[in-house]
């Protein structure tokens, strides 16, 4: 995709921006590895969106990004039977990004492990920028 790189961003560059966010939403994927067992995984998403693009005139939904653009890059990437959690959450990326009034996209996954407390195991950290 043209004008967009896959690369850690400097929160300096995002200091103009609104971040709207999504934490732990759980996503069930086939694992590639054991195609007969469900691979459950923690999905976390950042936006950032130029206040200049963001901020509506009117308080029209249509002005703004709208938070379910998070939820439905999930759904579409989860019904289209992606394998694999990396190449999931690039998908996702790629699906956000491609959204003109988004600037940035953060995508972390990872699955909390049953038997420990508060650990967190992290899978894939994408980062995608339109310059």
């Amino acid at each position: 995709m043209s004008g967009v790189a896959c690369t850690e961003v400097p929160a300096a560059d995002l200091a103009q921006h609104r971040r709207l966010f999504l934490r732990n939403r759980r996503v069930n994927l086939n694992d590639p590895k054991h195609d007969d067992e469900e691979a459950a995984f923690l999905i976390s998403i950042d936006l950032y969106v130029p206040y200049g693009t963001c901020t509506p005139a009117s308080d029209s939904l249509d002005e703004v990004v709208d938070y379910e653009v998070m939820w439905h890059a999930i759904e579409d990437c989860r019904r289209a039977h992606i394998k694999g959690v990396a190449d999931f959450c690039g998908a996702v990326a790629q699906r956000l990004i491609s959204n003109a009034a988004i600037r940035a996209v953060r995508v972390r996954a990872g699955k909390r492990e049953e038997d420990s407390a508060g650990t967190q195991v992290s899978y894939e950290t994408v980062y995608a920028i339109r310059h």
